[in-house]
């Protein structure tokens, strides 16, 4: 099974981004039966870096194009912000290190299956 993250990070070196200043994400895929992962694709949305409407409509852009992640990694992220996220079905880490040591805690720990994250649907 495949499973993919997103990473908000500024440079693509360390998770650097509050969710609501977050305007690019790095993913990542992992493959659980051959415990591998690579890197995808770096993506862009609009941030809600001046929003204070906390709702499921103000991160629309967001939830479009990371549809087919199943975990969001963050430096910051509010609790209304949350509770949106994870009710759209994304599980939530914050951390401010470094990708290249987040991406082999996750392989190590195998967190996508630990936290159940939603697996990439195939077309």
């Amino acid at each position: 099974m495949k499973y993919r993250v997103a990473l908000a990070s500024y440079d693509g070196q360390y998770v650097d981004h509050h969710f609501g200043h977050a305007y690019k994400y790095y993913i990542y895929e992992f493959d659980g039966e051959k415990d591998t992962y690579e890197y995808i694709e770096k993506r862009f949305v609009d941030a809600q870096c001046e929003c204070h409407d906390q709702s499921q409509d103000a991160f629309a852009d967001v939830f479009d194009k990371l549809s087919d992640t199943g975990a969001i990694v963050i430096s910051r992220i509010g609790p209304d912000a949350i509770r949106i996220v994870e009710s759209k079905g994304y599980v939530i880490y914050e951390s401010d290190a470094e990708i290249k040591n987040i991406v082999e805690s996750i392989k190590e720990n195998r967190l996508f299956e630990v936290d159940k994250w939603r697996e990439v649907q195939k077309i």
